[in-house]
């Protein structure tokens, strides 16, 4: 300090009396208490919400523990009056998955008769597969509904002949299957489980998928064997969509927005009565797509029979072929070629 003084350095001086000044001497002017208000405003602001978020973390886990006392009470009770095994085994376990398989019993056998009415109070499924001898399972209850917690349905090889409007309850559904049914119609609260993933319904007699046109998630489709005319869901929207199988229908045509399906392995629309295919087809990714059927079909473009029957590379030479627009448009019979112009 000294020396500063004596070579009058000012700066040096100020600063020095800044460092060495007791807090309690300074002026707290107007700016700095505001200043020192909106730091000490935010830090109580912080406190306040790290407070309310303990006390909503705390709250959640004693519900948590509450709803699976609830949950656990309910089942066993249940539990009481179940008439399968398999049920009863699942309420008292609070397990996730149950597998109910009867089709080798006889129909009148009261064990395989009807449901356990106590199968739709197992809160805690994720998994359902239930097979039932063939005359028994022509519909599945409003019940159904219940089970919100549900990912996989697998109702396959029975009598369905629909299902019920309460599966758009089941908005955590990944897989529905049920192949090899009575089907007519799919209900259009289908179109609430924008989760699903894969849908099996080869074997049934739809005539409509229509209520497809919401699943955005979609990435296996097999509804061959069916009674469909044409493919009246808004395809284009499964971005995902790695398998479609639609052979053994009476599709007359493909929608354009099948070649927008970029992420598509495997293609199966043979056994139809297609005359063309759209020329947007020929923009499916050659490096994706393994696997396209399509014979058994009444294509009038010769050159899609010839690919369709002699090609080692049916899928390189038809997207090839149906990129110049032959084919399309729709596609018939292929466009002629066009003359040179003259220089």
């Amino acid at each position: 300090m000294g020396h500063a003084k004596k070579h009058k350095r000012k700066a040096i001086i100020q600063e020095i009396e800044e460092w060495t000044r007791d807090p309690a001497d300074v002026v707290e002017t107007e700016g700095m208490r505001m200043k020192r208000e909106a730091v000490d405003l935010e830090k109580s602001r912080k406190a306040e919400a790290s407070k309310q978020r303990e006390e909503a973390d705390r709250a959640a886990i004693a519900h948590k523990f509450d709803e699976k006392d609830r949950i656990e009470d309910a089942q066993k009770e249940a539990s009481a009056m179940s008439t399968w095994d398999e049920v009863k085994a699942a309420l008292d376990d609070m397990s996730t998955e149950v597998r109910v398989s009867r089709e080798d019993m006889d129909a009148e056998d009261s064990n395989a008769a009807s449901i356990d009415s106590t199968l739709w109070q197992i809160e805690t499924l994720k998994i359902l597969r239930l097979r039932l001898p063939k005359p028994v399972m022509t519909s599945l209850p409003a019940d159904l509904g219940k089970l919100l917690n549900l990912t996989e349905l697998i109702v396959s090889h029975n009598s369905l002949t629909t299902l019920p409007a309460e599966v758009g309850t089941l908005v955590h559904l990944k897989a529905l299957e049920a192949e090899a049914n009575c089907l007519e119609t799919l209900p259009a609260e289908l179109s609430n489980c924008t989760k699903l993933e894969v849908i099996q319904v080869t074997g049934n007699k739809l005539k409509s998928l229509a209520p497809l046109s919401t699943l955005v998630e979609m990435r296996t489709l097999y509804a061959s064997n069916n009674e469909l005319e044409a493919l009246d869901f808004t395809i284009e929207v499964m971005s995902h969509l790695r398998v479609l199988a639609v052979s053994g229908n009476q599709l007359a045509t493909l929608p354009a927005g099948v070649g927008e399906l970029q992420q598509l392995i495997h293609l199966d629309a043979s056994e139809n009565v297609l005359t063309d295919l759209p020329a947007e087809m020929g923009n499916l990714s050659e490096k994706k797509l393994v696997e396209m059927e399509l014979g058994g079909n009444k294509f009038k473009d010769r050159k899609i029979k010839q690919i369709l029957e002699k090609s080692v590379k049916p899928v390189k030479e038809l997207t090839a072929h149906l990129r110049k627009g032959a084919g399309g448009g729709g596609g018939g019979g292929g466009k002629g070629k066009k003359g040179k112009k003259k220089k």
